[in-house]
This record gives C-alpha cells, sequence and structure tokens, in this order.
C-alpha cells in the first residue's frame, strides 16, 4: 500500500491520500476542500498495514497513516 502526500496549489493545503497494492495510481486528485482537480503527489511511503502482519494488535492502527484520525 502507498500513502501519498499530496499538494493542492490553488489553497496550499497538504493531505494525505492512499491507494492499495495493485490498484492503479489516480490521475487526477480532487482536494476536498476547495474541490480543485489540480492536486499532485509530492511525496509518497510505501508501508504494510499493520494488521496485515497481526490482525491482533489493536494498537498497531495508532501508527498506521491510513487509520490515524
Amino acid at each position: 500500500m502507498s500513502v501519498l502526500t499530496l499538494w493542492c496549489p490553488d489553497c496550499e493545503r497538504e493531505f494525505k491520500g492512499m491507494v492499495m497494492t495493485g490498484a492503479k495510481v489516480p490521475d487526477v486528485w480532487v482536494c476536498a476542500v476547495c474541490k480543485n482537480d489540480r492536486a499532485n503527489p509530492i511525496h509518497e511511503d510505501h508501508h504494510s498495514h499493520p494488521w496485515a502482519k497481526d490482525p491482533c494488535d489493536h494498537d498497531a492502527h495508532r501508527t498506521c497513516p491510513c487509520c490515524v484520525v
């Protein structure tokens, strides 16, 4: 799984997006704040979801960028 850091040039907001392993990376990213479709990836982190390794470790989600709210 990849967690991408995206940046919107219109409202200058930085936000995260997630792409599951094997899925196609979207050609267009839309900013949730200004609704513009010009957001671009600026950084990509590859990691496996902590629950994939140990589904019984319920505290592992605290360090996962896709689970942290």
